[in-house]
């Protein structure tokens, strides 16, 4: 499922650091942490670049890579697991009621 328009609006709310530089979604947006995201996944990646056989193939890879990573640090994406984890974990309705918030 496309998550293009939630992720847009969550970066847009929340901050991230991306290989140690501060990125507030408000100043730079959606595409401006996409594009951080990409960039170290890249220097990650150097090694693999240098050795794949089909360059056209690794960019697009690691531009899918970057959107993935920064869909599963969004708060929708992020708050959801952390709602289910913990209803999973304390699934004790008699002991405590958990509702997001």
């Amino acid at each position: 499922r496309d998550m293009t328009h939630q992720d847009t609006r969550d970066a847009e709310r929340d901050s991230f650091i991306v290989n140690g530089k501060l990125l507030h979604g408000s100043d730079v947006k959606y595409d401006g942490i996409l594009a951080a995201a990409e960039v170290a996944a890249h220097e990650a990646m150097a090694w693999a670049a240098e050795a794949a056989p089909d360059r056209d193939l690794l960019d697009p890879t690691l531009r899918r890579f970057a959107r993935a990573v920064v869909c599963a640090a969004n708060r929708t994406h992020s708050g959801g697991c952390a709602y289910e984890a913990l209803a999973l974990l304390l699934a004790r309705p008699d002991l405590a009621l958990i509702v997001p918030d």
